[in-house]
């Protein structure tokens, strides 16, 4: 839960990709099996096909199943994973921008962001978690805009380690100064690393594109 005046708690999310052999696991190990999985996954495909990897990040819809979208899921990246792995295109684009952000763009990124209109991005209605994730967004660039620099540490730390959870912390005022006043939002931080990732590589692709980064 995050308040106006809350630190983040460290919470689970869904819809993360679960291999078919983890099944074993408890259900935080299968969380965390998951989020790892997604972001090696996001890592290697940035690296290996760095236009599609920006091209569905800056996307509001995609369909895999589309021939537009074909080499967006490459099988070589995979690796053992190969055909069973799921995931939400939620926290695929945050794997994807991530890592984008990293090799793309330096640290001074977002400056002169104040010039670029508020993206306000949102997810269809009929979209799985629609609600959710359209908040992580907003919350998310929002915090990129106050704290470009904090944003880009949290992008450094390790999903799951007590380094994630510390740099999402630090991040405490900025979150609270996005909430609106009296009102309270409830986020996990898996959604809030995502939307985050997600908004602050799309701001500085607009910035860049409007020659100011």
């Amino acid at each position: 839960m995050i308040a106006a005046r809350a630190l983040l708690t460290v919470a689970l999310a869904c819809g993360l990709a679960i291999p078919a052999m983890a099944q074993a696991k408890s259900p935080k190990q299968e969380m965390e099996a998951g989020r790892q999985l997604v972001s090696g996954f996001g890592k290697c495909m940035a690296d290996a096909e760095p236009e599609m990897a920006k091209a569905v990040v800056l996307a509001d819809k995609v369909d895999f199943r589309d021939p537009e979208w074909q080499g967006a899921l490459d099988s070589r990246c995979m690796g053992l994973y190969s055909g069973r792995l799921h995931m939400h295109l939620f926290y695929y684009q945050a794997a994807l921008a991530e890592r984008l952000s990293t090799n793309s763009f330096p640290a001074t990124a977002l400056v002169g962001v104040e010039a670029i209109v508020p993206l306000n991005a949102s997810l269809s209605p009929d979209a799985p978690n629609a609600v959710r994730y359209t908040m992580a967004l907003r919350l998310g660039e929002c915090v990129a805009r106050a704290n470009p620099a904090g944003a880009r540490a949290v992008f450094a730390t390790r999903i799951d380690s007590s380094d994630e959870i510390e740099a999402l912390q630090a991040l405490g005022g900025e979150i609270a100064g996005c909430v609106p006043e009296g009102r309270e939002v409830a986020i996990d931080r898996t959604s809030l690393r995502a939307g985050l990732a997600i908004m602050y590589y799309r701001l500085a692709a607009r910035l860049a594109d409007r020659g100011g980064a």
